[in-house]
């Protein structure tokens, strides 16, 4: 899978966290609280079907994102292996991250 099913699965996540987030909001509505002011503490909010169908599908979009970085993984490290005949990797102590020029 290339960049673009990467881009798309984020995009589709994005969207399906916004409709989340009004779906929390339209609670808040409902249980007589302002939109943009924090939960009082304890408070729980009434969570609907589509409320929790949402929240599924969050989570297989989650999971869908993950494959899709190991599947780019599992397919780049093996080429980069064939393709080169050694490849050098560098750690850097954490104190002199800042000094570092590529």
């Amino acid at each position: 899978m290339g960049p673009n099913a990467h881009r798309r699965a984020l995009r589709c996540l994005k969207i399906r966290q916004r409709r989340l987030t009004r779906k929390m909001q339209a609670a808040k509505v409902s249980m007589g609280l302002a939109l943009h002011d924090p939960l009082p503490k304890g408070t729980r909010l009434p969570r609907s079907r589509n409320w929790n169908k949402v929240q599924r599908a969050i989570a297989r979009t989650h999971l869908r994102v993950a494959n899709i970085r190991q599947d780019f993984l599992h397919k780049t490290s093996p080429r980069l292996c064939r393709e080169n005949q050694a490849i050098g990797m560098r750690h850097y102590p954490c104190t002199e991250c800042w000094r570092i020029v590529i």
